[in-house]
């Protein structure tokens, strides 16, 4: 009779865990589904022989014409090596600077950390724009000033130059942590035994922050390769066509687009990313060495001495190079007619006038403010109830739903878009709408907001929750009560770090407006290929005003955070 009833109650029991899977799981699938349908929908018409919302038929067809045509192995290889040119060009200066603000004295740490954030904050297509004022080879600024043509600003160098200053604060901002967390101990050990500080640092330092430099050098490589910005304004002018903008030319250029080629080049990029972005994953889980204790462990300072002018002067060359001279120009170029021509006689506020008062801009402002708020909030609180389910309801489930939940982090912007074009074309009154655009900017934002919460919530321990339990708090209760008020700091940083993110959002939008579905960055796009840079101008500008306000309002917002929890 015991072993009957034991029996009963484990049915009961499975009966019940899988209830609860099937709870707590349906709705986790649901959310992820803005992102498992488009990609789904990508690899379909990748073998079909339709664009979007047509009658098709499975083929490979397209992947035929691509693998077959002559210029993807060329594409292909100025897409390597731009990429791994850039990250070079990012690397050193952004390993410098964080090496000096976390191993030195240097006395401007937080400048440093100021100009790389601006830097890498800034949109890639403003940072582009900028340079195009300086080095246009036939009116740039730089050239009409020692009247030879010095820079061609539309070249590979140029898209290698641009890209690794928009990429350097992002390695600053990676690897500044663990060369802060690197023991100084072992560097000063090498010294004793005679090691010259070069030495030292090839052989001791350089080895401890191997794990973080390894997986950071191919996010960068990724994030260089998947660029559209910085190829379309600086290369396609010049017949210069890397996957990003070779798709875009397909898709824009062709009449009728492409689809089918578009669609198979966009999954074989999605796949390299893929294994990149694995090999990342791989090279970061593998290598780990132990850099803090328990014995000793205080993080010295090195003393730069003689070398502090020297690096202060690289610091104000490269923020004025980076930051200050680029967008500089573009605050300039506002106010005059002609983008790089400053005639003062012809200085006024008529481009703002001009901007302003196109009801075009004014509806393309409202929906990036409107996709914007919303998009934003909806990542952060799908994101953390899918963090929470994860992280306490289905802890088995983890690993799989990140690795979806990654998706649109490998997936270069431009194919998201795609991908979403595809999937969702069929539904009528969808395509060209805000609603179209707010699926895409959901499932570019879920993975940040997910991953920003999570980390939240790993370091609330459980006996919180279980405190709140044992004095009779429901479920709800503890969530609202206890684990809100602890992740409400990292909600906030996610929502803006997304507000900051979608507010800039070009390559996906580029595919899936329509008209009065504009957005700023598209409206910026569109007047840039118009040819009317004056408005270009004002419309960086409006876009930066915008990142500095959210930068402002997630410091007065953490502000106040702090000081009512005090």
């Amino acid at each position: 009779m015991p072993r009957l009833q034991s029996s009963k109650v484990e049915g009961v029991t499975g009966a019940s865990f899988l209830h609860s899977k099937v709870v707590w799981g349906l709705p986790v699938l649901l959310i992820l589904l803005p992102i498992l349908y488009p990609m789904a929908a990508l690899v379909f018409g990748s073998v079909s022989d339709g664009g979007p919302g047509e009658e098709i038929h499975l083929t490979l067809d397209n992947f035929r014409r691509v693998l077959t045509n002559d210029e993807i192995p060329l594409i292909f290889l100025r897409s390597m090596i731009v990429a791994a040119c850039a990250t070079v060009g990012a690397a050193v200066p952004g390993f410098l600077l964080a090496w000096l603000v976390a191993r030195t004295n240097f006395p401007g740490g937080r400048l440093v950390s100021l100009v790389a954030v601006a830097s890498f904050l800034t949109p890639s297509s403003l940072s582009a724009i900028g340079w195009t004022i300086l080095g246009n080879p036939d009116v740039g600024l730089l050239n009409r000033a020692v009247d030879a043509p010095i820079l061609n600003i539309y070249s590979y160098f140029g898209i290698v130059f641009v890209l690794s200053q928009h990429l350097t604060g992002f390695f600053y901002l990676m690897m500044l942590a663990p060369l802060r967390n690197a023991d100084p101990s072992y560097e000063d050990a090498a010294r004793l035994a005679g090691a010259s500080p070069w030495r030292a640092f090839v052989t001791v330092q350089l080895p401890l922050v191997l794990p973080a430099l390894l997986p950071t050098l191919v996010l960068v490589f990724v994030r260089a390769f998947e660029n559209f910005e910085i190829p379309f304004i600086l290369g396609t002018p010049a017949n210069i066509f890397l996957f990003t903008n070779h798709i875009f030319y397909r898709l824009n250029s062709m009449s009728p687009p492409d689809y089918g080629y578009a669609v198979a080049l966009a999954c074989l990029v999605t796949t390299l990313a893929a294994l990149l972005f694995w090999f990342q994953s791989v090279v970061g889980s593998r290598r780990s060495v132990v850099t803090i204790s328990g014995k000793g462990y205080r993080p010295r300072k090195l003393k730069l001495g003689a070398w502090t002018i020297p690096c202060m002067i690289f610091l104000v060359l490269y923020a004025f190079a980076t930051t200050i001279l680029p967008l500089g120009l573009i605050l300039a170029s506002s106010f005059f007619p002609i983008l790089g021509l400053f005639d003062l006689s012809q200085f006024g506020i008529g481009n703002y006038l001009r901007v302003f008062s196109d009801q075009s801009v004014q509806r393309a402002v409202v929906n990036t403010l409107m996709l914007m708020i919303v998009c934003s909030t909806a990542c952060v609180v799908l994101g953390g109830f899918v963090a929470y389910v994860i992280s306490r309801q289905l802890p088995r489930f983890r690993a799989v739903v990140e690795s979806v939940a990654t998706l649109p982090l490998i997936v270069p912007g431009l194919v998201l878009g795609l991908a979403t074009l595809w999937a969702f074309i069929r539904i009528p009154g969808l395509y060209g709408t805000l609603y179209i655009l707010a699926l895409a900017y959901v499932a570019l934002g879920l993975p940040l907001g997910l991953r920003a919460i999570s980390d939240t919530l790993r370091q609330v321990g459980p006996e919180l929750e279980q405190a709140s339990r044992v004095h009779g708090g429901g479920l709800w209760v503890t969530i609202r009560r206890i684990l809100v008020p602890l992740a409400l700091p990292g909600m906030v940083s996610a929502w803006f770090m997304i507000a900051v993110i979608l507010s800039r959002e070009l390559a996906s939008s580029v595919l899936l407006y329509g008209y009065g579905s504009e957005v700023v960055s598209v409206k910026l796009l569109a007047f840039w290929e118009d040819g009317r840079g004056n408005l270009v101008a004002v419309m960086g500008v409006m876009m930066l005003v915008v990142l500095i306000l959210l930068l402002l309002l997630e410091r007065f917002a953490l502000t106040l955070l702090g000081s009512y929890k005090r």
